[in-house]
């Protein structure tokens, strides 16, 4: 009889755990189906969001491995990944930064492996492209890198031109001040009369002429010790919203844009009305 009243209790003891995994795994996937459900309606008024994707050496100094593996595993892994998984949720516009004006001042190799990680980047990402109809556009200046880099991103242009359910601007050899400069470069041989010139003038100038949504609602910034733009986009961004995580940006993942995206859904956006 003892042992049949211990088995019985153990049996009981079970199920009461077995329960309890069920249960906490249901309110586990309520909570989740809640945050999907706020997500379908923030991305009704959520256009644009761009990544600023920075930290990939200190990451990879943390994990005890070389810069070209951080930056292999930011621009080659992680940003793309979650690029394509804000297209899913619903995003139109989403703007990845991989290459500042002022980066062309590091080490010539590390230079060099960012360039050849960038053609795969754009090569990769192609036939994603293709499948979800995303217009590739390049933002920056194109004469200054590799000549291969040229020939995959204006490919990547000219094949995906004509989609419009959504816009991948992809931003290397890019800088704010340098982007305005030239766009007033392309306003004088134009020969605008720059006493009356207009911001929709100006607008018509920038990299992101013609886009629908060329202003983010918000940007994210990846590592946890700069919180600044950099020089990202000043014209565009004057009514951006911020969310600067701790996290470097190989080790960013969706759950993070999940949290990002309703923190920005929190946000009240008044636009100085």
């Amino acid at each position: 009889m003892k042992l049949i009243n211990v088995l019985i209790f153990f049996i009981g003891l079970s199920s009461i755990s077995c329960f309890s995994i069920f249960a906490n795994n249901s309110e586990l996937s309520k909570i989740q189906m809640n945050k999907e459900q706020k997500i379908k309606s923030i991305v009704k008024e959520l256009h644009h969001v761009a990544l600023i994707a920075d930290g990939n050496r200190r990451w990879a100094r943390s994990n005890g491995l070389s810069p070209t593996e951080g930056h292999r595993q930011g621009f080659i892994k992680t940003m793309p990944y979650l690029s394509e998984e804000l297209f899913k949720l619903g995003i139109h516009t989403v703007t990845l930064w991989c290459f500042s004006t002022g980066n062309w001042k590091r080490d010539n190799q590390e230079v060099n492996n960012l360039m050849q990680y960038y053609v795969t980047l754009v090569k990769n990402f192609l036939p994603i492209a293709h499948s979800m109809r995303i217009k590739i556009i390049h933002l920056g200046r194109k004469e200054r890198i590799p000549s291969l880099l040229q020939k995959e991103l204006s490919v990547a242009e000219k094949e995906t031109a004509h989609y419009d359910q959504h816009t991948f601007n992809v931003a290397i050899d890019y800088g704010g001040k340098d982007e305005i400069v030239r766009g007033c470069k392309k306003l004088a041989k134009r020969d605008i009369n720059f006493s009356n010139l207009t911001e929709e003038q100006f607008n018509e100038s920038l990299d992101t002429a013609g886009q629908p949504y060329p202003e983010p609602d918000l940007i994210i910034r990846t590592s946890p010790e700069d919180l600044r733009l950099s020089g990202f986009m000043p014209w565009q961004s004057h009514y951006s919203e911020f969310y600067f995580t701790k996290k470097f940006g190989p080790a960013l993942n969706r759950d993070d844009l999940i949290e990002a995206i309703l923190d920005y859904g929190e946000r009240k956006r008044s636009f100085s009305k």
